[in-house]
């Protein structure tokens, strides 16, 4: 059993030097008393920490306001929801965030 809001906290920990660096805040917004899942804590832990570099990665060399944004809520289906969100402006590419294998990265 995995408390999903005690790993985005030690995953916000373990990079916060990585988001200073870049002048990004780190807020969130965790839900108190959520259950816990049943899951793979180390996998968890991956893919939160995939999330924020790729945040933090978007945003490094962007003009003005930087913020990652992690959230955490239960559903009305009961289901736990996290998400993460990043400010980082306008983009040409909006529109296809969604394609497969679709990257705005150099080496992408």
């Amino acid at each position: 059993m995995v408390d999903v809001n005690e790993v985005i906290r030690e995953m916000i920990v373990l990079l916060r030097s990585e988001a200073t660096q870049y002048s990004i805040s780190v807020r969130t917004e965790l839900t108190a008393d959520l259950p816990q899942v049943m899951g793979d804590r180390v996998q968890l832990q991956q893919v939160l920490m995939n999330l924020i570099l790729n945040g933090i990665e978007a945003m490094k060399d962007v003009d003005g306001t930087r913020e990652l944004a992690l959230n955490s809520q239960q559903t009305e289906s009961e289901q736990l929801l996290v998400t993460s969100r990043y400010r980082q402006g306008p983009s040409p590419q909006r529109d296809q965030i969604f394609d497969a294998f679709f990257t705005t990265k150099p080496q992408g």
